[in-house]
């Protein structure tokens, strides 16, 4: 609309298409900005209709919007996840679905990498409808000057960072910032505030005024704050100014930072940190006294946020004395502090012993045990290794609370914590009567939440068999309406775990196990579900076989190097001899072996399991002497062959492999160098093989043999002995047929000549 001649419009085209009998009609569209601008030639000649969507509209929008142009990211992150991060503005929600969709098709989409979204065609979008609104730094005439953005832009940008709050307060902000900019009218805060609702930047939700979205607020810090990688120092502490007379903002502006922060490359995020850092350093003081007098839940909830992560929780730590404990000593045991007290529980490190977070949180669940949003500070502080002999009373204050609300959904949050300590010792009991309890109370089949109870519930052993056995058919009940979902993971890997003296039961577990694998063969924790599978003894052979197809697959498709692979191998061997078609016992003995002579450090267990292969091989396997060699470095290669040998001679029905033989008749020629004596025990066994196999083998063991006879080195006695008993061993009918075993025998005779 900005480009029409309006003048042309209403002076010519109008009064010509009238003249002629022509009704002319004009539709015409613009952003905000230009109606902000006195134009009389358009306001005289078009009447004005703002088109605002009503919030049920942009929510239907939006959620076309997700469902037709992020599928695959709604698959990996969850709807509620997306729908949270498109926002409420239906072309800022297409570009980000757009950018978290590209995201998820490379597989790169996941919960540590989606704030930062400021990416393609979104920052591209941005710049340009900033820019539209005169929202931009804008460039220098020379590239050795620096840039500095207006003070109208600062100040746009501090109220920005702090949404959502009052508008009154976003005022605030954006004056300060003028303030400390030393502008002329600082009073003209109240206009830019109101310019950004008129442009759609921020925009009523009732009691508060929110940005477009979280992005709006950082690209435009961003632009305020950074002159390419450097921090400009004058702005930086103007949009922070407000921080220091309104505590709310300072949690704003935690928040902000710690999403710039993690958008920028390493050299500017390096600079926004140690800036960050310093100005937190010389204002602690002033925050901590500005806490002790400020609403106990805002100042909570800034605290909070202040120690929450990047850029000002190390900082924060270091000066706890000045920033955070005039307010715990003032407020600390308030309701309200709960929320400080779960940041802190969670964030503040287990080295940081000077920071007394655990005698604090005790001391306020004295007074606050019974409340039900104890809950905030029961699950952190269970959930932490270092209470030593704190995690007594720690765990009786959790066993009050949930006497009180464990039908709550709050006890929830407090029970797998609870459950998942070692601790408990006499109190095992009571949490676990606790956490059935409250299972009760759930429609657990239709539940989202209580598999983070039933995962530690299972592992006890505290458990009654009859509710383990009724939880687990109640997951498998579950797991049949959701086996594609990702808590069907979080459920059937627990389940799997469990030991079952039902084996209904069991076979139902196996089952679902198997229809799970089908679904999920590629997915990160099918090797923890299929070895499961393959070494429980009463999984069918026909299971078993189906289920070592994956597991053969996944080895095939996995580094040589993955840290569950001999895990894998030794799953697969534990039944392999029977179950596997040859060339798949094959390859299972390859990788095998390769794995054991890989890592001779860290094979013990594996070889163990190749043991019990080995026993269960038939002996003329070409590779049994390979395995053997490998689980006993100090084996006897001439006694195996022997041993091979003579199990031939004895047994007419076992087929004769020659390559056998032929390793065997090589080892005897090599132990005929070494003693003939002792290598002609061997004789009687090739005497029989050689009548058997009848081709050119036949001919080579006569040859070996008649050479050892003949060698002098060979004792009479022991000739003597050895032919005595081959003569015997014919007669016995032992080696047959007989006449051609004589013949053969006759002429090993003749070379012997007794001295």
């Amino acid at each position: 609309m900005q480009n029409l001649d309006l003048g042309t419009l209403q002076r010519s085209l109008i009064p010509q298409a009238k003249e002629r009998g022509t009704h002319l009609a004009l539709l015409a569209n613009t952003r905000p900005k230009w109606m902000m601008k006195s134009y009389p030639e358009r306001d005289s000649l078009f009447d004005r209709r703002d088109l605002e969507p009503s919030t049920d509209q942009k929510t239907q929008i939006i959620a076309k919007i997700i469902e037709f142009a992020a599928s695959q990211a709604t698959n990996t992150l969850g709807h509620e996840q997306v729908r949270h991060l498109c926002g409420h503005r239906p072309i800022i929600a297409l570009l980000i679905a757009k950018e978290l969709e590209r995201r998820a098709n490379e597989d790169r989409l996941d919960l540590g990498n989606i704030q930062h979204l400021r990416t393609g065609d979104l920052v591209y979008w941005l710049k340009r409808r900033l820019k539209e609104d005169e929202i931009y730094v804008e460039s220098s005439e020379s590239i050795w000057a620096p840039t500095r953005p207006k003070s109208y832009v600062v100040a746009a940008g501090a109220a920005l960072a702090c949404a959502p709050d009052t508008k009154d307060d976003l005022i605030f902000a954006a004056k300060s910032s003028l303030q400390k900019l030393e502008y002329d009218n600082p009073e003209h805060a109240m206009k830019i505030v109101q310019s950004l609702i008129t442009l759609g930047w921020l925009e009523d939700s009732g009691l508060w005024f929110n940005t477009a979205h979280d992005v709006v607020a950082d690209e435009v810090l961003d632009q305020v704050v950074f002159e390419e990688n450097l921090i400009r120092q004058k702005e930086f502490e103007a949009v922070l100014s407000c921080s220091i007379q309104h505590l709310r903002s300072l949690g704003r502006f935690a928040t902000a930072l710690n999403r710039l922060l993690g958008a920028k490359d390493d050299e500017a995020a390096e600079n926004l940190q140690r800036d960050s850092d310093n100005w937190l350093k010389q204002n602690a003081s002033a925050l901590g006294q500005l806490a002790k007098k400020a609403n106990t839940d805002i100042a909570s909830y800034a605290l909070g946020a202040v120690i929450d992560g990047p850029p000002w929780s190390e900082t924060a730590i270091q000066a706890w004395q000045d920033l955070i404990s005039p307010w715990l000593e003032f407020q600390g045991q308030k309701l309200e502090a709960r929320h400080l007290l779960y940041k802190g529980l969670k964030n503040i490190s287990e080295i940081a012993t000077s920071i007394p977070i655990i005698t604090t949180s005790i001391k306020w669940l004295d007074k606050n045990a019974r409340h039900v949003l104890a809950s905030f500070v029961l699950g952190p502080l269970l959930a932490r290794t270092d209470l030593g002999d704190r995690a007594e009373k720690s765990i009786k204050l959790a066993l009050v609370w949930l006497d009180e609300h464990h039908k709550t959904p709050e006890a929830g949050f407090v029970l797998p914590p609870l459950l998942a300590r070692t601790d408990l010792g006499d109190h095992a009991g009571k949490a676990i009567e606790l956490a059935l309890l409250w299972l009760e109370t759930k429609d657990f089949s239709q539940s989202t939440d209580a598999e983070f109870v039933l995962k530690h519930l299972l592992q006890k052993e505290q458990l009654p068999e009859d509710r383990k056995h009724q939880l687990i058919r109640i997951s498998l009940e579950r797991l049949e309406k959701n086996i594609e979902s990702d808590e069907a993971t979080f459920l059937i890997q627990h389940c799997m775990k469990s030991r079952l003296n039902d084996e209904d039961l069991e076979k139902d577990l196996f089952e679902t196990a198997i229809k799970w694998l089908k679904t999920h063969q590629d997915h990160p924790e099918a090797d923890y579900v299929f070895n499961r599978l393959l070494r429980r003894p009463r999984l069918s052979e026909q299971n078993w076989t189906h289920v070592a197809q994956t597991a053969l697959e996944w080895l095939k498709s996995t580094p040589k190097n993955h840290p569950q692979r001999d895990y894998t191998l030794s799953s697969l061997n534990r039944r392999c001899v029977n179950l596997l078609d040859p060339p798949e016992f094959e390859y299972l003995l390859d990788e095998t072996i390769k794995w054991i002579k890989d890592n001779k450090q860290g094979a013990s267990g594996l070889l163990q399991t190749l043991e019990g292969t080995f026993y269960q091989m038939n002996m003329h396997h070409p590779r049994h002497l390979e395995i053997k060699m490998l689980l006993d470095p100090h084996f006897s290669i001439f006694r195996y062959h022997l041993k091979v040998l003579i199990s031939y001679f004895r047994n007419p029905d076992i087929p004769i492999e020659t390559n056998v033989v032929h390793d065997a008749l090589n080892e005897f020629k090599k132990r005929t160098e070494l003693s003939p004596s002792s290598a002609g025990s061997m004789i009687p066994a090739l005497l029989a093989i050689a009548i058997r196999l009848d081709n050119e083998l036949t001919n080579e063991i006569r040859e070996t043999v008649s050479q050892t006879i003949s060698d002098e080195d060979y004792e009479d006695n022991k000739k003597r002995a050895m032919l005595r008993a081959c003569l015997q061993m014919i007669k016995d009918g032992k080696i047959s047929p007989k006449e051609k075993a004589l013949q053969m025998l006759s002429d090993f005779m003749e070379i012997y000549e007794p001295k």
